[in-house]
């Protein structure tokens, strides 16, 4: 009998169930399939035209790109939090450990999402947290993941990590470093993808 991998199931079984309106732009994306034989997940990454707030001789019209960061994990313990994150390299050759380091292009120490661009490495995503039945779900817009240029994050990975990250608030030279995040459960490699159908929204 054919064993089925649990990262294919992840849209036909999901993606039915959420819808989002965004002011999104077309083109491309990127996304990431995660899993182990109990584990299954999904982190799509899409761009998105968010206006800058007025500045006093601003008529407000201005626009910057952002990226909007969804995802999708089931099968992990209950109630339970893990950190998450984009590392260097998209090489799975020996596993999760050689996806290298967090992303750090800037050479930051690191931080949470929301920390600015000096205290946070790109690649930090901060948790994934679980309800009861051991899913995590949601989404949020990063300022420094970008899907285009040098500092891409397109051919890199996600790993999902066994414990909660410090987000940099922890003890010891670990948590400036990998934020105390524990052993990596499982990755996935950024995949460019196309993202102008409303149906590959998870939210």
């Amino acid at each position: 009998m054919t064993k089925t991998d649990p990262r294919t199931m992840v849209y036909s079984v999901h993606m039915h169930k959420y819808r989002h309106t965004q002011i999104r732009m077309g083109g491309t994306g990127g996304v990431a399939l995660l899993g182990t034989e109990t584990v299954s997940g999904c982190v799509i990454f899409k761009p998105e035209k968010r206006p800058i707030p007025p500045k006093s001789k601003s008529n407000g019209s201005e626009m910057r790109v952002l990226t909007r960061v969804e995802y999708y994990f089931e099968g992990l313990p209950p109630n339970s939090a893990h950190g998450l994150h984009i590392h260097e390299w998209g090489d799975i050759r020996n596993g999760c450990v050689s996806t290298g380091g967090h992303f750090n292009p800037f050479g930051a120490t690191h931080g949470a999402p929301d920390s600015g661009r000096n205290n946070r490495h790109v690649g930090d995503m901060g948790n994934i947290r679980t309800d009861r039945n051991g899913v995590a779900a949601g989404a949020y817009l990063d300022p420094l993941i970008k899907l285009t240029g040098k500092n891409t994050v397109i051919g890199r990975c996600v790993v999902l990590h066994e414990d909660e990250d410090d987000l940099g608030l922890g003890t010891g030279p670990e948590s400036l470093r990998t934020g105390n995040s524990g052993a990596r459960i499982c990755c996935g490699i950024i995949g460019i993808a196309p993202i102008d159908d409303e149906d590959d929204d998870l939210f």
